[in-house]
């Protein structure tokens, strides 16, 4: 039942995405002319002087994931190897369009509407583990970085996915299980290791501790090493074909001192709030900062209260740091980066049972709510 009403929900959303958005599934890629010339396919809709967004970068993968040109198809990746490394969506849209032929455009559309279905499924299922009403589940899966995700062809409704089901097998036992689908997770967002390095920690003081029998420790162990071993090999590769650094240092210096950006910006544009479109939503970020600010302070104030796993407390974390290292300027950027502290952020409150946690969830889904209604009718 929860899995069908994410569904009709995510299906609700784009069409009425794509109504309000020329009526063509590619708009979603928010594909520009600085990237996208004259002769690209012809189901990418191409704004006149505009970078576009990464939606594009996704696009232009999924017509070859292993490609080796930065120019192809007539769009050009603007740092390849940056690009290539989130391969996940990608490959699952090029999986997609070659078995229904269906064009890329609708491809990437249906991987990650598949995805947030099975995330909703997911959630519910660790809900029920935790005692709580598996409709959290559908709470979970329209977070507000996987409903502007969903809009834009990005790769967190995959990567997302990934990373609950992965976590509701861990917490269930099944770590090898866990560990093929945490390397999906990955694959389509490298950020997610941060997570898994804080739970890996865990394990491993949990390995040199003498409490609990080292076999079941150094199994958890051995399963998070694989989507790092997997990432780590497939960062060198991308190294080897493009040259330069490894992917994940080409970001632009996205990533920087703890709380100091997020301070720094947290009142970014908020003399500009007005009237006007554009002061409208700079009034929309500025709430939202104090959102996700809010989201951070009272699950962290909680951690202990949390009947998760000690080591998903401790991932959560590390993810709560990464997302407190970047500038919290438009809520597409830094809500993107906070995705696996808020999603994890959103199974450890149902993993606790006092009122602020409950308030907070239910805050959470509202935030969600007006996020998708923005998504669906402006940006």
């Amino acid at each position: 039942m929860v899995a069908g009403v994410v569904g009709g929900l995510s299906a609700a959303f784009v069409v009425v995405r794509d109504v309000t958005h020329g009526g063509h599934l590619g708009s979603f890629a928010l594909a520009g002319t600085t990237f996208v010339h004259p002769g690209a396919p012809g189901d990418l809709p191409v704004r006149a002087a505009s970078t576009g967004y990464d939606g594009q970068f996704y696009y232009r993968l999924a017509l070859d994931p292993l490609t080796r040109q930065v120019t192809q198809f007539h769009i050009t990746l603007d740092s390849p190897s940056y690009r290539q490394q989130r391969i996940g969506l990608p490959v699952l849209a090029w999986l997609v369009r070659e078995a229904v032929r269906a064009p890329t455009s609708l491809a990437l559309v249906l991987v990650n509407v598949v995805a947030l279905v099975l995330l909703g499924f997911a959630g519910a299922r660790l809900a029920l583990q935790w005692n709580r009403a598996p409709w959290w589940g559908v709470a979970l899966a329209v977070s507000p970085a996987l409903v502007m995700a969903l809009a834009r062809d990005l790769t967190e409704p995959m990567a997302t996915a990934g990373l609950v089901v992965g976590l509701l097998w861990w917490v269930r036992g099944r770590v090898w299980w866990a560990a093929g689908a945490f390397t999906v997770a990955v694959l389509c967002r490298e950020t997610v290791l941060v997570l898994l390095f804080g739970m890996a920690l865990w394990c491993v003081g949990q390995l040199v501790g003498t409490r609990v029998p080292r076999r079941a420790s150094a199994a958890k162990v051995g399963a998070l090493c694989v989507p790092a071993a997997i990432e780590i090999s497939w960062q060198f590769y991308l190294k080897h074909v493009w040259g330069g650094p490894l992917p994940t240092r080409s970001g632009h210096g996205q990533v920087g001192i703890i709380l100091v950006r997020p301070l720094r910006t947290l009142f970014l544009y908020a003399g500009q709030i007005g009237p006007t479109h554009q002061g409208v939503l700079d009034a929309v970020w500025l709430l939202e900062r104090f959102l996700l600010l809010a989201l951070l302070i009272v699950v962290a104030s909680g951690l202990m209260r949390s009947i998760a796993p000690p080591e998903i407390r401790l991932g959560w974390v590390f993810a709560a740091l990464l997302a407190t290292s970047v500038a919290w300027n438009q809520d597409v950027q830094f809500v993107r980066s906070a995705n696996e502290a808020i999603v994890v952020g959103q199974l450890l409150l149902l993993a606790r049972k006092d009122q602020i946690a409950r308030v907070t969830a239910v805050g959470v889904a509202g935030w969600s709510a007006v996020v998708a209604v923005i998504y669906a009718a402006a940006l």
